[in-house]
């Protein structure tokens, strides 16, 4: 029993960091694929996301689409790019829960669904949140002015 506690503990471990990496990857893509369909000449930067410099651990965006905006301040097309990163993880997460639904016997197929199920809602709804320089805040700032 203890040993299966381990086995499910360790594997929870690795599916929330791919289940992030994967989130953070094709929320990106998300990105980049709206800002390429309206020509805006994007390029997808992913860094590592921990920089050593010395004796310091800096902690910067480690995933991040740049483009050319055309217009002066938050225009739509930077909201329809903005919003098109969560809109891929609430895509990713209606999959896992379709996916959870018909696995519901498999009781390891449903912790990996689970755990990638709470990660894409989780990315989705925290990139939402309208604080500098998230998407939520591309998003307030068109609806506030």
């Amino acid at each position: 029993m203890e040993r299966e506690l381990l086995r499910y503990l360790a594997l929870g471990i690795f599916i929330i960091f791919l289940s992030l990496f994967s989130n953070v990857v094709l929320h990106e893509i998300g990105h980049f694929f709206v800002a390429d369909m309206l020509d805006m000449n994007p390029s997808i930067h992913l860094e590592s996301p921990i920089s050593i410099t010395g004796h310091h651990v800096s902690s910067n965006r480690f995933a991040y689409v740049s483009y050319s905006s055309y217009f002066p301040g938050v225009a739509l097309q930077d909201v329809l790019i903005a919003a098109a990163g969560p809109i891929v993880n609430a895509i990713m997460a209606l999959i896992c829960a379709g996916l959870l639904f018909v696995n519901y016997k498999n009781k390891t197929a449903s912790y990996i669904l689970l755990l990638f199920l709470v990660v894409s809602v989780l990315s989705c709804v925290i990139n939402l949140i309208p604080l500098s320089g998230s998407d939520g805040s591309v998003i307030f700032s068109y609806l506030m002015r």
